[in-house]
């Protein structure tokens, strides 16, 4: 029996080419969301009334719990990068606090009218990748 910080014993000894393309993926989206919190913030990307006031609303609770997911999506990633059983719970743990971070967002925040359908698309697919990705470290527990 194997402990959860350790490789599963039925891996091979080659990383998958699909466990760098889910870590790439972790890591650029974390990137990305850094870059874009830079832009916003500095005011070098051009928003219309509805983005500005969304970000406006945004306090340092909520840029902690995107920070918060970010940093559980990056530990993930490296866990699945080291094959270690613990990316199925972090990447499970992320997923289920951006579903309630989102939900929050479209409740209290008016994420929607700022974002409108092609964020909610975006999210979707995120979404959709995301469980994609948890069913797929699913096999390292």
């Amino acid at each position: 029996m194997t402990t959860a910080s350790e490789p599963h014993p039925s891996l091979p000894a080659k990383r998958p080419v699909l466990i760098w393309v889910i870590s790439v993926f972790c890591f650029l989206g974390a990137v990305g969301t850094l870059l874009s919190f830079g832009l916003t913030e500095s005011g070098a990307m051009p928003m219309d009334e509805g983005h500005k006031m969304y970000f406006a609303s945004q306090t340092w609770l909520d840029y902690g719990w995107i920070i918060i997911i970010n940093v559980l999506g990056l530990v993930a990633a490296v866990m699945l990068l080291l094959r270690r059983r613990y990316a199925f719970y972090f990447f499970s743990w992320g997923f289920a606090l951006t579903l309630l971070f989102m939900a929050y967002q479209i409740l209290a925040k008016n994420w929607l009218a700022a974002f409108g359908g092609p964020g909610l698309l975006g999210q979707l697919i995120t979404c959709v990748i995301t469980i994609a990705i948890i069913l797929y470290s699913r096999g390292l527990v």
